[in-house]
């Protein structure tokens, strides 16, 4: 089982963000407004994929990532990318490019030439899929010889918390470049470092 050590730090580094990012204040406009909302949403599903592993519903956390992932991706894309007419597209309730688009031209901006965005999102690809729509690695972890039950191996769930605590760390810094606030970027940066090498 997930040790509680572990469940604790990801805790703390939820209650670390959102005392860093509350209260911050910007210009009122839309793409800011849409890009921080989605942000937002990312950082919820963090906050759900860690209260999920907490009380033992192992397939629903699992699930959480992807939503995580897409929310973050096109939080950043809608400050970064979209033109005026995407922005008005996507507030009329018509879809946004796919995910493979949005990574390519978010990796054009600064901050993300280096490329290592795409290689995250390619390592963890199927591993999402799957989980989110009902596949292998879902089913296979049910299997315990004579009966049916959910539950995941220890390092399972390290995986699972690590990736959604990065791609949390990573909105959070996001939250900060649409807010221009080097100062609590920089306090999230120490928070999660000195979080994150607590986790072995």
């Amino acid at each position: 089982m997930q040790s509680i050590m572990e469940i604790d730090l990801a805790e703390r580094w939820i209650n670390q963000y959102r005392l860093l990012l509350n209260g911050l204040e910007f210009e009122r406009d839309d793409k800011k407004l849409v890009s921080i909302s989605l942000l937002h949403v990312s950082l919820e599903h963090n906050s759900g994929v860690v209260t999920l592993v907490k009380a033992g519903v192992h397939g629903s956390a699992f699930a959480l990532l992807r939503p995580q992932r897409d929310a973050f991706l096109r939080g950043i894309w809608m400050f970064r990318c979209a033109s005026a007419h995407q922005l008005m597209n996507f507030m009329d309730g018509k879809n946004m490019p796919g995910i493979k688009t949005l990574l390519e031209q978010v990796e054009k901006t600064d901050g993300y030439r280096h490329g290592k965005l795409s290689s995250m999102m390619a390592a963890i690809k199927d591993i999402l899929n799957d989980h989110t729509h009902g596949g292998l690695y879902q089913s296979a972890s049910r299997d315990k010889g004579d009966r049916i039950s959910s539950g995941y191996e220890p390092k399972q769930l390290d995986w699972l918390i690590r990736q959604s605590m990065m791609l949390s760390f990573l909105a959070c810094l996001e939250v900060c470049h649409i807010f221009n606030d080097a100062r609590v970027s920089r306090d999230l940066t120490h928070e999660f470092d000195k979080i994150i090498r607590q986790t072995g």
